[in-house]
């Protein structure tokens, strides 16, 4: 419920009260000229929100199949891992920890010139 509010918080600051600070900045946006590209990002972007929209719409449309597309990629997953075909470690080594040392001679005389 936090991350919900504080979204929807977000939300409101970033298409209300940000554009509002921002219309005060530049002095083209204060006498109400709109920008060239302006258009053609609202069209790209009513496009993009059409193609989520639509993929949302799908889903809640075929919720069954949906879940048995997460339990088969869950099952999948877990299978591959039970399996070795991908290689899971809780705490691998780090390179340090194999045993490997450093050594560095430095030469701090001074010389004068």
């Amino acid at each position: 419920m936090v991350v919900i509010a504080a979204l929807a918080a977000s939300l409101i600051e970033a298409f209300v009260i940000r554009p509002h600070h921002l219309k005060d900045c530049v002095p083209s946006l204060r006498a109400g000229h709109e920008s060239r590209l302006r258009p053609a990002f609202d069209r790209g972007f009513e496009a993009f929100r059409k193609g989520v929209g639509g993929a949302a719409d799908a889903a809640i449309r075929w919720h069954h199949r949906m879940l048995g597309l997460v339990l088969t990629v869950l099952l999948g997953s877990v299978g591959f891992v039970a399996g070795g075909r991908i290689g899971a470690e809780a705490m691998p080594d780090i390179d340090g920890q194999r045993g490997v040392t450093l050594e560095a001679n430095v030469d701090a005389r001074q010389t004068n010139a």
